[in-house]
């Protein structure tokens, strides 16, 4: 699980859990803790500027440690790993589809597709399309303010183009961050996005 851009908040662990009644091992990856401690709790604006200051690449060795700790893990069926994030989360799974070869399946909820290029973000998600080899899930919203239609569906035309296997929608009149609790929360986005999360795992992760 990769969270939004204020940390490992009680929104994230109830989605992680959620997960885990499902029948799946639940990890929620503290991207803030290389600056604040792994025991920072997740939801305030120094979380925020922390994780401003994280590199792509420094993303992903720490969610290659989450996927190490894992395999560890007696419990779970190290042939069977997904990824799935929110937000800002929502691009690290896009580059971590394209990063970590052995993953079965993967989330995006209204993640950017495409980036201001930084040193710290010298990529966006959709230059890394023909190198992703997991099955794809996305969940995006139409008035989001954040992440333009049309970016999403350059991204799509990426995937079709290298034979990619995913699946984008779009919700109508749903905006950023509808899944959570908050002004932008949309329930019936909300709830058939879940319901496709499910479905997707469970083809993709409880069938390896």
């Amino acid at each position: 699980m990769i969270h939004e851009n204020r940390g490992v908040t009680d929104y994230i662990k109830d989605v992680t859990k959620s997960l885990a009644k499902e029948g799946y091992v639940g990890l929620a990856v503290n991207l803030v803790s290389r600056s604040l401690g792994p025991d920072y709790p997740g939801g305030s604006d120094e979380a925020l500027n922390a994780l401003g200051k994280l590199s792509d690449a420094e993303a992903m060795a720490d969610l290659d440690a989450g996927v190490e700790y894992l395999k560890r893990q007696p419990v779970v069926f190290t042939n069977s790993i997904g990824c799935m994030g929110f937000c800002m989360g929502g691009r690290y799974s896009l580059l971590f589809a394209a990063h970590r070869k052995e993953l079965k399946a993967a989330v995006v909820f209204y993640g950017r597709t495409i980036n201001r290029i930084t040193p710290l973000q010298p990529k966006s998600p959709i230059d890394f399309a023909p190198e992703i080899t997991v099955p794809l899930l996305g969940n995006f919203a139409e008035a989001d303010a954040a992440i333009p239609v049309a970016d999403v569906k350059k991204l799509e035309e990426e995937l079709t183009k290298n034979n990619k296997i995913f699946d984008f929608k779009i919700y109508p009149d749903a905006k950023h961050a509808f899944h959570r609790e908050g002004p932008n929360y949309h329930a019936e986005a909300a709830k058939d996005s879940w319901k496709r999360v499910l479905n997707w795992f469970a083809k993709y992760l409880k069938t390896s």
